[in-house]
């Protein structure tokens, strides 16, 4: 019996100091990001990164992939069409993909966060322009 206890409690213990992000802040994390770039806060979303996307990426590079991204207009919604997630390093890395409209057109933008300390990072971007707004 009191093996049974003590390895209950080591299950629960094991359970509450998990430090793995939980999944539902990911669109938390995107929501952010979205909110950073229609403030032109460049700086800030680099700042926050992951430092693995630092390191293969200079801040000046960053922000001009984020003001090009821009110049399509402010980001009026987003909608998440896909999540998936997978692992590197040991990591989980969410991969959401959400549809987004701009003043001037529709783009679908690939987001890429890494768990660093239970903290969802940002690790990439990549958008596909559709064409003008609907």
């Amino acid at each position: 019996m009191v093996k049974i206890s003590i390895f209950a409690t080591a299950l629960v213990l094991m359970g509450w100091c998990s430090s793995q992000a939980p999944t539902t802040d990911v669109d938390k994390a995107a929501a952010q990001f979205f909110q950073r770039l229609n403030a032109a806060q460049y700086d800030l979303i680099y700042n926050d990164a992951a430092e693995q996307f630092k390191s293969q990426n200079s801040k000046a590079s960053v922000q001009d992939d984020l003001v090009q991204v821009m110049g399509r207009g402010r980001v009026q919604s987003w909608t998440r069409v896909s999540m998936t997630f997978t692992k590197e390093k040991n990591a989980q890395v969410a991969l959401p993909v959400y549809t987004i409209r701009q003043d001037q057109s529709a783009s679908e933008l690939t987001l890429k966060f890494i768990d660093v300390d239970s903290e969802w990072k940002l690790l990439g971007f990549a958008l596909r322009p559709h064409g003008p707004a609907q």
